[in-house]
């Protein structure tokens, strides 16, 4: 098996980075209030989240500082979900499109 060198090789870090630009497609058609931006951008910074700390993580010296920036990552895809299930639950989105991105989260979490 090769060594990966980048973390942009990393699936993980490429299923995150495609949850950021769906979501970036989803927020738009959310309704155009202080609350749903509000949620929005909650939403942008938890998976934002993700994957900046897989990048970051990769790029640690030790294994320690790695494993951290990882679990700091898996807090911030759980974070994630959770705000997909606001924005289902006041039916601003799609539930298949909802259950989609939060299919993603779990699987993130599970990579």
């Amino acid at each position: 098996m090769e060594k990966i060198k980048h973390f942009t090789n990393l699936e993980v870090w490429q299923m995150s980075h495609r949850l950021f630009i769906e979501a970036l497609e989803d927020i738009k058609r959310i309704p155009n209030t202080i609350g749903a931006k509000i949620v929005a951008d909650q939403l942008l910074r938890s998976i934002g989240s993700i994957s900046a700390n897989i990048a970051e993580g990769f790029n640690s010296k030790t294994t320690k500082k790695y494993l951290s920036y990882l679990d700091i990552s898996l807090n911030s895809s759980a974070e994630a979900e959770n705000r997909f299930y606001k924005i289902r639950g006041v039916n601003w989105l799609d539930k298949n499109i909802i259950n989609q991105r939060v299919e993603t989260c779990n699987n993130l979490s599970d990579a």
